[in-house]
């Protein structure tokens, strides 16, 4: 029985899944499925580089998409400040009266 619970453990008898390659990714120091942190020249490494090397551009694309969304929402940010701004700079029509009646008085 203990022989089959390690060969489950065994990533050499059973690849990484997706989901332990992603959390691979996040911390290539620790072993995704035991959780056991690893040396930086563990044998172990070179192996979840190969098994998990099919998942790498789908956690590019994600990292794409999240930079993009970011920069999206920091665009959204300032449009929205600058909207405000123009709003500020905006005269009410009390104003614009107030300030016609400056002007026309200034000129007689």
């Amino acid at each position: 029985m203990l022989s089959s619970s390690k060969s489950t453990l065994s990533f050499k008898e059973n690849e990484l899944t997706e989901e332990e390659c992603y959390k691979w990714f996040e911390n290539r120091l620790e072993n995704p499925r035991t959780n056991r942190k690893l040396k930086k020249d563990s044998s172990y490494l070179k192996i979840f580089e190969k098994q998990c090397e099919k998942y790498k551009k789908k956690t590019a694309s994600k990292e794409k998409i999240k930079d993009n969304e970011s920069i999206i929402k920091e665009l959204i940010k300032k449009k929205n400040e600058y909207e405000n701004s123009i709003k500020d700079d905006i005269l009410t029509e009390e104003e614009t009266q107030e300030l016609k009646k400056k002007i026309y008085y200034n000129y007689k």
